[in-house]
């Protein structure tokens, strides 16, 4: 919103949509040029217009939560490196 001066949007679509008449940013019959702005929204990044951004920390409470989700395992989930031992004792078999 700071960048661009866009107060309020919908989705990506209706945002870029704004901005292509903003910018004046048009095809031919007044439709959105989302391929030209598209482009200028990326360029504008590259450059460096666009400050970067970061998440907030998490809470003890969400660190806590994400770490009892790393910890539970699910048993149905084979390991990848048995089932190519497996594979591998089938071929032999085979052959």
């Amino acid at each position: 919103m700071d960048i661009y001066g866009i107060g309020e949007w919908d989705d990506a679509e209706h945002f870029l949509k704004q901005l292509c008449l903003k910018t004046g940013k048009l095809q031919r019959g007044g439709e959105p040029d989302y391929n030209n702005i598209s482009k200028t929204i990326i360029v504008d990044w590259q450059r460096g217009n666009i400050p970067f951004f970061t998440r907030p920390p998490k809470t003890e409470e969400e660190e806590a939560l994400e770490n009892q989700k790393i910890l539970e395992v699910d048993p149905t989930i084979k390991n990848p490196f048995d089932e190519i031992d497996e594979e591998i004792k089938k071929t032999k078999e085979q052959n």
